[in-house]
């Protein structure tokens, strides 16, 4: 993996920042005779424009071109890399061939205004309700896969949130994921405060056809890092509660050694998933 980042401002309402890389795959296994080769060239570009000293625009893309043996092999390819959930489809195939798929995709576009209390965005944005650093049971707008490493900002949803912020570190939020179809709004309430030097949160609201209650908190056992989440989701139509339970763990050593270490509870076990 190459990264190469940079950003610049055009003027002092308009700023661009990206970068690039590339990252060869390689894959084996026992289904494989030898090894698969691949290779993905990632590129991003992050405009905003600030119209007034309250307000901001923008619009963030990602450009992938995918070439090597998998592309050549799986018939239709690009249509498992075309999806995009949104109200808006902003997800383009530029080139569909064999061996080589280049893909664009506009997964953030949004208009902001906030003073010193409010804050109010409208459009395709990261609504980020997860504390946890593996699995998030309290990001009911859009968890991401933890395998997908090749995503740092993560996905982005069509939403409107609007953000109140008090005294004390204390917040409260409201957003909303309007659907194509009935079954498909997300929306509910989060409010954010510290107490006892943790910061913790609470939430309730609906998540497609189930209502869902939850909470999270962040903070420290001693020298360790201590973060959990706890949602419980109860469906309108049938009676089969399910709870969703992530903790984690993380402590860093005087010679900056890193461990951490997750845990994932799912009342519904590995046949019956909450995710969508």
């Amino acid at each position: 993996l190459f990264p190469q980042e940079d950003s610049f401002a055009v003027s002092q309402r308009f700023t661009v920042q990206g970068y690039l890389k590339d990252m060869q795959i390689m894959s084996f296994g026992s289904y494989i005779k030898g090894t698969i080769n691949d290779n993905l060239i990632h590129n991003r570009l992050n405009f905003r424009f600030y119209p007034t000293r309250k307000t901001a625009v923008g619009i963030e893309l990602r450009n992938r071109v995918f070439t090597g043996e998998t592309i050549k092999t799986t018939h239709g390819y690009s249509r498992l890399l075309d999806f995009d959930p949104g109200l808006v489809d902003m997800s383009f195939v530029i080139i569909d061939e064999p061996g080589l798929i280049f893909l664009s995709q506009i997964d953030r576009a949004w208009f902001n205004w906030n003073n010193d209390k409010w804050d109010i965005r409208i459009g395709r944005q990261r609504l980020n309700w997860g504390m946890n650093l593996f699995w998030n049971s309290n990001d009911l707008f859009n968890a991401y896969s933890l395998v997908d490493f090749d995503y740092e900002e993560r996905p982005g949803v069509d939403a409107v949130r609007i953000q109140r912020f008090f005294n004390n570190m204390k917040s409260v939020e409201f957003a909303l994921k309007p659907g194509k179809n009935a079954d498909d709004w997300v929306g509910g309430f989060l409010y954010r405060f510290n107490k006892w030097h943790y910061d913790f949160q609470l939430l309730g609201g609906w998540w497609y056809t189930d209502l869902a209650l939850g909470a999270g908190w962040a903070g420290n056992i001693g020298s360790a890092g201590f973060k959990g989440e706890v949602t419980y989701f109860r469906p309108r139509i049938n009676l089969n509660d399910v709870l969703s339970l992530s903790v984690s763990v993380d402590y860093v050593f005087r010679n900056q050694l890193f461990l951490t270490a997750g845990f994932l509870l799912n009342s519904a076990g590995t046949h019956t998933s909450i995710s969508r």
